[in-house]
């Protein structure tokens, strides 16, 4: 209770600089979410999340959703090589763990064998199941962003070192939203882990204004989209020197009034 105390205390003496407002298509993202509650979903697919982030300015991987091998293909052509493909299905869960997410394709005859190999495992679990065609992106330090609420401190954004590291180390800073900037850039060099955001090993360093920006963008998500209950963005690449900073993978719940 006291450590509680304590941390809650920090945080509210953090500067007290109001947020910014970016530019964004805040209607176009309430269509998304309002949509999904209508259906009575509480859990927003890739590509709806996909769409809710690009009207915030948060850059997300190229990818698309097919339902055949010819649909593959052609995004694939769209997407470009190389490319990662996944399982896309709400029913499966740790799709790493469970081979549903194959990396590295590289031509059409491995995009045509990957779509088989996806559909063999996972079409009797979920047959309704589709395949995400992603391109493929490693040139940087895998993030993890995300949003939550907490029974003391209300809503909550969270940041840290990302992939399979936020189980392992759990390398993770959380601030109160909405966030300010001073907030955002504190949040970024807080992270133990940070020495491999100023280049590490003769890695180039990444950008971390961006870092901090896409934060910022995400609680006015969170602001403007309060039915956003929960978003996970783990990983988001972030590229060396900016290049190629994305979303990789994603999810998000949903409730009304955010369900906190």
């Amino acid at each position: 209770m006291l450590a509680g105390m304590e941390r809650l205390r920090r945080l509210r003496e953090l500067p007290d600089d109001p947020p910014p407002r970016f530019r964004v298509r805040r209607a176009a993202a309430r269509r998304v979410v309002e949509a999904a509650l209508a259906e009575g979903r509480d859990t927003l697919h890739g590509d709806e999340l996909a769409e809710i982030l690009a009207a915030y300015g948060v850059p997300v991987v190229p990818s698309a959703v097919v339902a055949s091998r010819e649909e593959a293909l052609r995004a694939a052509r769209r997407v470009g090589f190389p490319l990662v493909m996944k399982v896309h299905s709400d029913r499966v869960l740790h799709k790493s763990d469970r081979g549903g997410v194959l990396v590295d394709l590289r031509n059409r005859e491995e995009v045509l064998d990957a779509y088989d190999r996806l559909e063999e495992r996972f079409i009797e679990e979920d047959p309704a199941m589709r395949v995400l065609v992603q391109a493929m992106r490693s040139e940087g330090v895998e993030t993890f962003i995300g949003v939550a609420s907490d029974p003391l401190l209300g809503r909550m954004l969270a940041f840290g070192l990302g992939g399979i590291h936020v189980e392992i180390l759990k390398d993770v800073v959380f601030r109160m939203h909405p966030l300010t900037a001073s907030g955002a850039r504190e949040m970024v060099g807080a992270v133990r882990g940070r020495a491999l955001f100023e280049g590490a090993r003769g890695k180039p360093p990444v950008d971390e204004e961006q870092l901090a920006e896409v934060l910022l963008r995400i609680s006015q998500l969170v602001t403007d989209v309060p039915e956003l209950a929960e978003l996970d963005l783990n990983p988001f690449l972030a590229g060396y020197r900016g290049a190629g900073s994305c979303a990789l993978d994603m999810r998000a719940r949903v409730a009304p009034g955010g369900g906190c």
